[in-house]
């Protein structure tokens, strides 16, 4: 049991950093990988970094990455390249008035694979206890409703597609 937490201590000691918004030294995070390297649990290098960074705001452009990462722009820029050349984020335009429209970069369904979700386990469970609290219609009604909406956006989308053809 020890040996299997240990190899988490980096990835908490890492969450706990991001979430209060406080960078990790550079010197602490040689640290950590040294005594605690496990690449399958999570990984110290900037490129790792970008990512999560992205992942945290949903969008990112090269601005508000250096000022989370603490890396160059030239950096930036190269490991960007790098993970978009890997699949892992796409960039588009943004105009936010005149000049030059700035990029803005996401996940893509492949990048967000990176970062393991519990969304399934919390739906299981809640629709579990919405069962046992005898709340049946009010699922079936939900999935309904969400199931309707899901129908008319789709036919919404391929009318629009076949009136541009």
């Amino acid at each position: 049991m020890v040996c299997t937490l240990k190899r988490f201590i980096p990835f908490l000691l890492t969450l706990q950093f991001s979430i209060t918004n406080i960078p990790l030294p550079h010197s602490f995070k040689t640290h950590l990988t040294r005594q605690f390297h496990n690449p399958d649990v999570t990984s110290f290098d900037s490129k790792s970094q970008v990512l999560d960074s992205i992942k945290r705001l949903g969008a990112a452009n090269i601005e508000q990455l250096a000022g989370r990462t603490g890396l160059a722009r030239t950096t930036l820029r190269e490991h960007l390249a790098l993970l978009e050349r890997d699949g892992l984020v796409r960039r588009r335009h943004k105009r936010s008035g005149p000049g030059r429209p700035a990029l803005q970069y996401r996940l893509t369904r492949y990048g967000e694979e990176r970062f393991p979700s519990e969304e399934r386990e919390l739906l299981g469970e809640l629709i579990r206890f919405l069962q046992n609290e005898g709340k049946q219609q009010l699922l079936e009604a939900f999935f309904e409703s969400f199931w309707n909406k899901r129908a008319a956006r789709a036919c919404e989308l391929m009318q629009a597609a076949a009136e541009t053809q």
